[in-house]
């Protein structure tokens, strides 16, 4: 049987699926990712999850990889001294493909996480332009255009935590003042429910903030990322804008309608499709293993 892998590698563990060459998952593994260890001790035990995983009856077809950047995805390296200080230059693209014999995708985990989301909905309708923003400590960010994952020149990531959303209003580690990240992240919505006396975003919603002292954070909430995705949504014309993140089970019933609303007042409005990511911690995996997928 003719299978794929697919790695979702992060600063505490890392997710291994194995999936049928049409994207359909069988089964998965999770190891810790212990960080701060050299990458040699690290793949010998991406070495035994995979391995097990596989068997002994399977033709590994393809391997891709989602992982927190910086990257070099042309090279296939791990460049990221922030959250995997032991994998420095990690070259994992070769290291995989020299010990399965199959071809090896590396890129950036946001932009996997994306891939996952719109291949979750390929049933529905297939997907060539779509957005995705992800509410977790910071706001992550991923595009596709025109079937292809949106990159800078030098194989960078877009930043669209870091677009000015109410300047003068708080300022970021990046330098700026009234960034997406720093007002609407999951991080961000914790300490403004802290403010208001809870413990945090989730207590303020277990407790019926939401309807009560908490119903001006969501309409601040609302006002910010619109405004961010006023910009986006004009400059990449998506057809489905997907947002995800721990808040959103939370949120999105109450924003979604808020948001597209507000979207369908301009004159250059085209019509999309506003979802909640329906993966979690899956989309990751499942976005990594689509980069192996035959055509």
């Amino acid at each position: 049987m003719k299978q794929i892998i697919g790695i979702d590698i992060g600063g505490t563990k890392i997710a291994i699926g194995l999936f049928d060459e049409t994207g359909r998952f069988i089964a998965s593994s999770t190891i810790p990712t212990h960080a701060q260890a050299p990458f040699s001790e690290a793949i010998v035990r991406i070495f035994e999850a995979v391995d097990e995983l596989l068997g002994n009856t399977t033709t590994l077809t393809g391997i891709g990889i989602g992982c927190a950047g910086p990257l070099d995805t042309e090279k296939g390296v791990v460049q990221n001294p922030y959250t995997l200080s032991g994998w420095e230059n990690a070259p994992i693209v070769a290291t995989l493909s020299d010990r399965y014999g199959c071809p090896v995708r590396l890129e950036n985990d946001a932009d996997v996480a994306l891939l996952g989301e719109v291949f979750a909905h390929k049933k529905e309708k297939p997907v060539r332009n779509a957005l995705m923003l992800t509410f977790g400590t910071g706001v992550g960010g991923a595009v596709l255009h025109n079937g292809k994952l949106f990159k800078t020149e030098n194989f960078g990531h877009p930043e669209f935590g870091h677009i000015l959303v109410a300047p003068g209003e708080g300022e970021c580690y990046c330098g700026g003042d009234g960034c997406l990240e720093g007002l609407a992240s999951g991080l961000a919505l914790t300490q403004q429910a802290q403010a208001l006396g809870f413990e945090d975003f989730q207590d303020l919603v277990a407790q019926g903030g939401l309807q009560g002292s908490g119903k001006f954070l969501v309409h601040q909430w609302v006002e910010r990322v619109g405004r961010a995705l006023w910009t986006l949504v004009h400059i990449f014309s998506p057809s489905m804008v997907i947002l995800g993140g721990g808040a959103m089970s939370s949120l999105f019933d109450l924003v979604n309608q808020k948001i597209t609303e507000n979207m369908q007042s301009g004159i250059f409005y085209k019509e999309f499709a506003l979802v909640e990511a329906s993966l979690g911690a899956e989309a990751g995996m499942v976005g990594a293993a689509t980069l192996v997928l035959p055509v």
